[in-house]
Formats: structure tokens, C-alpha cells, sequence
């Protein structure tokens, strides 16, 4: 089959495959059922597209605080994914959760403390991320890509800047970050700066992060993308906070970190996806 077959083929399965998905999937955990809206515009990612989900999946092993749930690119994208390719991932969103968080229940209380420490100490929270968790993680993920899509890649982050929070509800907390990196594949180098914007919503007393990633220059598009996501999530839930107790101080000796992943992933993709896609072109 050429190569204008696959893509047709891909074009008709994915126009089924948006009639037949849910319009939101439902993810069990500690507990509670929770429902997730898919975003406007967008398409789960999922089996049926090998390289992207490759990616998503080293991503997910090389982090060590977060855990990534799903992860959703633009509907235009859908067909290059289902053919085989990485395709231009320039929008992207994820859903994850906070390791440490996964089995805790969250109440009022403590999830004030968790934006007060978000918003008094976010610069300190990137600073340390930067020094003490990038490194393995990109040596991690490189070495992952590397030997799945059998090149030689690197990648690193020189630079993140957190902007203030722009939303804060007493459910919700959102920031915008600045993300710097450089990558290679083969020798062949390159950098970007993209916007990740990340919103930690607590849901029934489960503590979710619903971020967005896009270059640079749209972070107004990412912010009001992610807001959307968020208030679809919340209409889609009707439980409430629930108290705690005995758990703020684990949370404070925990450390920063979280969101890594998506911090991380931001602007890494189009690294591979330029190597992958030519060599599909000349194998």
C-alpha cells in the first residue's frame, strides 16, 4: 500500500473514529469516579498511533513525580498519527496526576495551603526542578527515544520562566511557563521556547493537572484553551470537596516537581518528529 493509500485509509478510520469515541472518558481513582471531558478540537491519543503514543509513554517512564493519564492533540493531527508519522504536535494537551497525590484525598483546607505554596515559592519550584530533577529526566527520555525510534537524540532544558498565577479559584490554580530547550537527532540540531500552562484542580478531593502546551507566542491561546478544558472538567463532575487530614505535612517535606512531564514535553516533540517523518520518506 503507497504512501497516498495509508493516508486516505488514515483520513476515513479517524472520521469513525471521532463518530464512534465518547465525547469524554471516565478514569477511576482512589475511588472516585472521574470524568474528563475530551477538549474542543482535539483527539485522545491511543494505540492506533504507534509513534506518538511511544513518545507519550517515555515521557511518562522518565518522570518520576507524575503520572500521565491521557494525552490529547488536534483533530488535524489525527490522521499523519493513525498513518504512522509524527505529526506537528504544535498544540497539545495532557491530563496527569500527582504521584504523591494518587490515593490521597485532598480537602479545602489543604489544597489553600497547596496554592499558597504555588504561588509564594513558584520561581523556587522551577529553580529546583530545573537543577534537581531535568537531568535525569532528559537523560532518561533521550535514552527511551533514542532506542525507540533507533536514532541518536538528546535533548535539554536551559532555561524555565513561571509566570504569576492568571486564575485562582477555590477549586483551581493556573500559571503559564516559558520552556527553553535544545535538541539533537543525528547531529542535527536545533532550539524552541514553547508556553505550557498548567491548572491543578481538585475534584472531589482528587488533585488533577490539566495542562496545555503550544509555542511561544500563543500563550493567551493556551490560557484560554486550558480554561475551557478546566470548566468542562468541573460541569462534568458534581462531587465536592471533601476534608483531610495528616496529609499537608508530607505534601510540604514532598519537594517541587510536579508537572514535570508536561513542563518537560512541551517543546521536545518536533525534535523527533522531523527524524521520524524522514526516514518513513526514505527508508
Amino acid at each position: 500500500m503507497n504512501d497516498l493509500a495509508i493516508k486516505v485509509m488514515a483520513v476515513i478510520f479517524s472520521f469513525f473514529l471521532g463518530v464512534l469515541s465518547s465525547e469524554a472518558d471516565t478514569f477511576t481513582i482512589n475511588g472516585r469516579e472521574i470524568n474528563i471531558p475530551v477538549p474542543e478540537g482535539f483527539a485522545r491519543v491511543t494505540e492506533e498511533m504507534p509513534p506518538v503514543m511511544a513518545l507519550v509513554q517515555q515521557v511518562d517512564t522518565a518522570d518520576t513525580s507524575n503520572e500521565t493519564l491521557a494525552y490529547y492533540i488536534e483533530q488535524t493531527d489525527v490522521p499523519a498519527a493513525l498513518a504512522g508519522e509524527v505529526p506537528d504536535l504544535d498544540r497539545t494537551l495532557n491530563l496527569a496526576i500527582i504521584k504523591e497525590l494518587k490515593n490521597v484525598t485532598v480537602g479545602k483546607s489543604y489544597f489553600s495551603k497547596l496554592k499558597t505554596v504555588l504561588k509564594e515559592e513558584n520561581e523556587k519550584i522551577h529553580k529546583d526542578t530545573v537543577a534537581q530533577r531535568v537531568p535525569e529526566f532528559t537523560k532518561q527520555f533521550s535514552e527511551g527515544v533514542s532506542k525507540d525510534f533507533n536514532v541518536d537524540f538528546s535533548v535539554g532544558i536551559s532555561a524555565m520562566v513561571p509566570l504569576a498565577p492568571h486564575h485562582e479559584t477555590e477549586n483551581a490554580i493556573s500559571s503559564s511557563t516559558y520552556i527553553s530547550d535544545s535538541g539533537s537527532v543525528n547531529g542535527e540540531t536545533s532550539a524552541s521556547t514553547s508556553v505550557n500552562t498548567q491548572t491543578l484542580v481538585n475534584i472531589g478531593g482528587t488533585v488533577l493537572t490539566l495542562n496545555c502546551d503550544a509555542p511561544r507566542p500563543e500563550v493567551e491561546w493556551s490560557r484560554e484553551a486550558s480554561m475551557k478544558w478546566v470548566e468542562s472538567v468541573l460541569a462534568s463532575n458534581t462531587l465536592l470537596l471533601n476534608q483531610s487530614n495528616g496529609f499537608w505535612r508530607r505534601l510540604s517535606e514532598g519537594g517541587s516537581g510536579f508537572g514535570l512531564a508536561a513542563l518537560m514535553a512541551a517543546g521536545t516533540y518536533w525534535v523527533i518528529r522531523k527524524k521520524s517523518n524522514k526516514s518513513r520518506q526514505n527508508p
